[in-house]
């Protein structure tokens, strides 16, 4: 009986840690400090669920633009949702030249044939 509810507890276990890593990358988006925000990202892109596009696609409205350019590259990839509206949303506002430069790359790279 020990041996099967310790076996369950095994199966389990990285399924829970995959949560309480996605939990936790969600909520350093909304950390004070930039580095923390940026450290998430690749937990949201390794997680790959629809949960973590939308985080990335919030991340876009950062207040630091290098957290909005690797937010950008990830969505540029992302399969679970299409970013599209989001990325043009941005190309067209931010007064950061960079980030312009990221998203249009992005746009291109998710629809090369409207290029």
């Amino acid at each position: 009986m020990l041996i099967a509810a310790l076996l369950s507890f095994a199966l389990l276990t990285p399924a829970t840690c995959q949560v309480d890593g996605l939990t936790t990358a969600v909520k350093d988006l909304r950390a004070k400090d930039a580095d923390q925000r940026l450290a998430a990202i690749p937990v949201l892109i390794e997680d790959g669920s629809p949960k973590s596009g939308k985080a990335l696609q919030k991340a876009l409205k950062d207040s630091d633009w290098g957290v909005q350019i690797a937010a950008v590259e990830a969505l540029s990839d992302w399969m679970t949702l299409d970013p599209t509206s989001s990325l043009v949303a941005l190309a067209l506002s931010t007064p950061v030249e960079q980030v312009r430069i990221a998203a249009a790359q992005a746009l291109a790279k998710r629809n090369p044939n409207e290029v």
